[in-house]
């Protein structure tokens, strides 16, 4: 879940002017609730770790490192944009697709595969150039 939260929701800022966090609650730090987090199945692997103290390993941090590239891969092969920057949001993958795709209707952006033909609201893109 932690993973899914860094990926998807967690947006760490910081005022430019000040260098002030403005994120600095869980009043204004976004994350998910068990409504937005699918079931996870854990499988434990109960081998010990030749490094650590009679063995012991850590068990959480080391799992939620590759989540969020699993996600973007996801994003990638689904609608072929390349999404860099966390959190991965909705307007970030609208802006992405508006700046891969050219217009082609006014007021609709082109965010088709070459399977499809879905055209979205510009309004959803996000970017400057449809407004």
């Amino acid at each position: 879940m932690q993973g899914i939260s860094y990926a998807l929701y967690e947006d760490f800022i910081v005022d430019e002017n000040t260098g002030r966090t403005l994120t600095d609650s869980f009043a204004g730090y976004t994350i998910p609730t068990i409504l937005e987090v699918p079931e996870i199945e854990v499988i434990l692997v109960e081998e010990g770790a030749p490094s650590g103290p009679y063995g012991a390993k850590g068990v959480g941090e080391s799992g939620l490192v590759n989540v969020a590239a699993a996600i973007a891969n996801a994003i990638h092969d689904a609608v072929g944009v390349r999404m860099r920057s966390l959190p991965i949001t909705p307007e970030k993958i609208m802006r992405a697709l508006g700046e891969k795709r050219q217009i082609r209707k006014p007021g609709l952006v082109d965010i088709r595969s070459p399977d499809d033909g879905l055209l979205a609201p510009a309004s959803l893109c996000g970017c400057q150039d449809h407004s």
